[in-house]
């Protein structure tokens, strides 16, 4: 995988590179060795850099999607005791006043679209709808 640039990002990078070696290392590099140079690191460091992105974003994300279910989470049969009912037993069940729109509420929570994907080797990551990373696993 190679990180691609736009245009613009890398004449700036080429810049910054050249302005560096000019300023810090006192010497000066053209054009040309300081595209090479970023061509360098981009093959050599830029995967690193962008698998530690990745997995800051999915630490992020597993954190946010593991509070989902308690944040999300409907009492069920609550017709009853939202009354201030009895239940079976005789037994008064006391109401709650709340009232709870848990679509509109996990729908802000989570503000992404997910689906699971089952890939040939067994792991099964949640991948964001629309953001797959193209190419080879």
């Amino acid at each position: 995988m190679s990180v691609n640039l736009t245009k613009d990002v890398r004449r700036k990078a080429t810049a910054s590179l050249a302005r560096y070696f000019e300023e810090v290392k006192e010497e000066e590099i053209g054009v040309i060795a300081a595209n090479r140079l970023l061509d360098f690191f981009l093959q050599e460091v830029g995967p690193s850099i962008y698998n530690k992105a990745v997995a800051d974003v999915l630490q992020r994300l597993q954190a946010q999607l593991s509070e989902i279910d308690i944040d999300c989470h409907e009492g069920e049969f609550q017709y009853w005791p939202e009354r201030g009912q009895w239940d079976s037993n005789n037994h008064q069940i006391r109401g709650s006043q709340q009232t709870h729109d848990v679509g509109s509420r996990c729908a802000s929570l989570v503000g992404l679209r997910l689906h699971h994907d089952h890939r040939s080797d067994g792991r099964s990551p949640i991948a964001l709808a629309g953001m797959r990373r193209s190419g080879p696993e």
